[in-house]
């Protein structure tokens, strides 16, 4: 019997275009509208905000149920497994008192296969002793050459990738940074901005964050980013700056 309603409306934050004033998350009102919207990622702008744009169920239904698939992402196939975890996850921990007791007592069914396989796994990496990986990334707002920041980020996640990254809402650094979690499909969270206190900064890496790592540019980053590195270096979690310079073609 299906528990878990991928339709039901419980919005969470996705990802975005990342092209903004800052790192600005899009809303989805339920798991099926970020896995709609996202098999016409660089296919159709226009309709894919507009499935984003639905609000009552039975539209979006009705709407969605009869776009031809051939309309879809040419690598929806490649890319639906990990895009759907990413999304489950993100949903879920955005809605922990809805779902996350249900989900680790098994007690989330979803009669679409792939949901269903996602829920699963998730909670299989809950239930884990292996320790979640929430990496934050953080640095130089100037900076903006892409292939550098993705090689440090592969360079990362060579051996392991992260549960989810953690992002500033910054230019720079940080918006690359919510790029790569996209194009990945890494669950990703966007976090604070520059008018934040340094005490609700702390508070934030010691609650998420079991990672930091700061991307300098000959040096300089934010002044977000070096409080969050002192943070995390203060409260014993792994801290790492990395020279981007370094890794400049």
């Amino acid at each position: 019997m299906e528990t878990f309603d991928p339709y039901q409306p419980l919005p969470f934050k996705a990802y975005g275009l990342f092209d903004g004033v800052q790192v600005e998350q899009e809303t989805c009102a339920s798991l099926m509208h970020y896995v709609e919207a996202e098999k016409f990622l660089g296919v159709d702008e226009q309709y894919r905000r507009f499935i984003l744009s639905i609000q009552e169920k039975e539209d979006f239904m009705l709407e969605t149920a009869g776009v031809s698939q051939a309309r879809r992402r040419q690598d929806w196939f490649d890319v639906r497994e990990r895009l759907i975890r990413a999304g489950a996850w993100m949903q879920l921990v955005q809605n922990k008192d809805e779902l996350c007791d249900r989900l680790l007592a098994g007690e989330l069914v979803c009669n679409l296969g792939p949901i269903n396989d996602a829920m699963a796994s998730i909670r299989e990496r809950l239930l884990s002793d292996d320790p979640l990986r929430k990496v934050l990334i953080t640095g130089a707002v100037d900076f903006t050459d892409q292939a550098a920041v993705f090689a440090m980020l592969d360079s990362i996640f060579a051996r392991r990738q992260a549960d989810e990254i953690i992002v500033t809402a910054e230019l720079g650094v940080g918006r690359i940074a919510a790029r790569y979690a996209h194009q990945h499909y890494i669950p990703i969270r966007v976090v604070g901005d520059t008018t934040e206190s340094d005490e609700s900064v702390l508070e934030l890496v010691l609650t998420h964050a079991s990672h930091v790592f700061v991307a300098t540019h000959h040096g300089q980053s934010s002044p977000f980013a070096d409080t969050c590195f002192e943070a995390a270096a203060e409260a014993g979690k792994f801290a790492h700056k990395v020279q981007l310079e370094l890794l400049c073609a």
